[in-house]
C-alpha cells in the first residue's frame, strides 16, 4: 500500500503544477510545508528511486496514493484564506528547515508541542496565533522567540484575548530560560513573604505561592502582587482581591496586621467610658483605617468625643473621659479613702452630678449608709468635737457645780 513516509501517519502530498508540498490535517486546520526545490516523490514516500524512474510504475503509484487520500493535485493553491475539504490551509514554511530532525517525527513533534501548550497557555487555541507562530517557527528557527516577542501582530492577537504583552513575554522567558524563570519565581515569593513578616502577619504558604506564580507569569504586575498580599494581611486597605486569590484563601486562616490597634485602644481609654468601648473586630477595623489614611486618627478622636458627649453632655466636649474619671475618683478618695473603679454605681452617680458640693454631700450620706469606715470616723470625730473635748482632756467631763473638798 502506497504510504507517505515523511511526517506522521496520514501525512499527504500536494502537487501543485509540479511543486510538492507536504500537509497534515490537524482538525479544523491543515498545515502545509513546502518541500525543497527539486524534491522528488520517492524521497518522501515508500516508492523506490528505481520505480520513480519508471513512468508506468510512477503513474500507478500516484494513483494508489490518490486513492488512499495521500496525494492531491490542486491546480492552484493560495495559502491566504485557502481551504481543503473545509479545513483552513496554514502555510508552515519550508520543509528543509525540518531536516535537523528525524523526518518521520519532526512534524509530529511540532504538532504535539502545540497541543501541549494549549493546556497552559490559552493563545495556543487561537487560530491566528498558531498560524503566525507556525510560519515564524519554521522559517526562523534561530530567532523565532525574538520575532514573536516584538511582533505587533502578536500583541494584537493577544490583546483580542485579554492577554497582556507582559504575560506573553514571561512565557517566552519560561520557554527559553527556564532557570531564570524559576529564580524569578523564588525572588517573588521571598519579596511577598518579607512583606508578611515585616507586618507581623501570617499567611498560608499556598496563598504566597499563588500570588508569586501569577506575578512570575506576568498575569500580575509587581505592584498588583504587592497590593494583593497587602489586602490579604490587611483587609481594611482599599485594594480589591482578585477572584483567584479569593479562591485560594477560601477556608484558610490568616493572622492579619495588628499595627495601630493599640493606638485605637489608647484613644478609647482617653475619650470613652468602658460602656462605649469597641469590640475587637471594630478595633481592628478602626486600626486599619488609621493605617491606610493619615488623617483618620484625628477623625476618630472627634468621633469618640461626640460619642462620649452624647451620654455625658454635662461636661465640655473637649474634656477627655480620662480626666473626668480621674477627677471624680479623686473626690471619692478624699471622702471615702477608697479607690473605686469605673463601672461602680457610686462613681457613675457623682460623674452624672458634675457638682463638687453635691458630690461630697452624696458621698458622706452614702458612706454612712454603707458603713464606710472613713466617713463614719469623720462623723464621730465631728460629733465629739462639737463638745469642745480634744486631746489630753478627752474623757474628762467638766461641771460648773463641782466643788473640791
Amino acid at each position: 500500500m502506497a504510504e507517505v513516509t515523511y511526517g506522521p501517519k496520514d501525512t499527504q502530498i500536494i502537487d501543485v503544477n509540479g511543486e510538492l508540498y507536504i500537509s497534515y490535517d490537524a482538525g479544523a486546520v491543515t498545515y502545509v510545508w513546502k518541500l525543497p526545490e527539486g524534491s522528488e516523490l520517492w524521497q518522501f514516500t515508500d516508492l523506490s528511486e528505481e520505480e520513480y524512474k519508471d513512468p508506468d510504475k510512477l503513474a500507478r503509484y500516484k494513483q494508489e496514493l490518490e486513492d488512499a487520500g495521500r496525494y492531491r493535485f490542486p491546480t492552484e493553491v493560495s495559502f491566504e484564506d485557502a481551504f481543503i475539504d473545509n479545513d483552513r490551509l496554514v502555510f508552515a514554511g519550508n520543509a528543509k528547515y525540518l531536516s535537523d530532525y528525524d523526518d518521520t517525527d519532526s512534524i509530529t513533534e511540532f504538532l504535539e508541542e502545540i497541543e501541549k501548550r494549549k493546556i497552559d497557555t490559552p493563545w495556543w487555541s487561537n487560530d491566528a496565533y498558531v498560524d503566525f507562530f507556525t510560519e515564524t517557527y519554521i522559517n526562523y528557527p534561530d530567532n523565532w522567540q525574538e520575532i514573536m516577542a516584538d511582533s505587533p501582530e502578536v500583541s494584537q492577537i493577544l490583546g483580542s484575548m485579554g492577554i497582556t504583552d507582559d504575560s506573553y513575554n514571561r512565557w517566552i522567558v519560561k520557554a527559553t530560560k527556564g532557570g531564570e524563570f524559576q529564580s524569578d519565581y523564588l525572588d517573588n515569593y521571598e519579596s511577598l513573604n518579607a512583606i508578611v513578616e515585616q507586618n507581623g502577619a501570617e499567611v498560608p504558604d499556598d496563598v504566597l505561592r499563588y500570588i508569586a506564580n501569577e506575578w512570575n507569569y506576568g498575569r500580575m504586575s509587581k505592584t498588583k502582587a504587592i497590593q494583593q498580599i497587602t489586602k490579604v494581611i490587611d483587609p481594611y486597605t482599599s485594594y480589591t482581591l482578585n477572584q483567584g486569590v479569593k479562591d485560594v484563601l477560601e477556608g484558610k486562616q490568616v493572622s492579619t496586621v495588628k499595627t495601630d490597634e493599640d493606638t485605637v485602644k489608647d484613644l478609647m481609654k482617653k475619650w470613652l467610658p468602658k460602656s462605649d468601648w469597641l469590640s475587637n473586630e471594630d478595633i481592628a477595623e478602626e486600626a486599619g483605617k488609621i493605617r491606610n489614611n493619615s488623617n483618620y486618627k484625628a477623625q476618630l478622636i472627634e468621633k469618640f468625643k461626640d460619642k462620649r458627649y452624647t451620654t455625658y453632655s454635662m461636661y465640655d466636649r473637649e474634656t477627655s473621659w480620662e480626666n473626668i474619671l480621674s477627677s471624680k475618683q479623686a473626690v471619692i478618695k478624699q471622702i471615702w479613702g477608697q479607690e473605686l473603679q469605673e463601672g461602680n454605681p457610686v462613681l457613675d452617680t457623682i460623674i452624672q452630678m458634675n457638682d463638687t458640693a453635691k458630690e461630697k454631700s452624696y458621698l458622706r450620706k452614702k458612706g454612712i449608709e454603707d458603713g464606710v469606715e472613713q466617713v463614719v470616723n469623720d462623723l464621730l470625730e465631728a460629733q465629739i468635737s462639737s463638745y469642745g473635748i480634744r486631746g489630753s482632756n478627752m474623757g474628762v467631763v467638766r461641771s460648773g457645780g463641782f466643788v473640791d473638798r
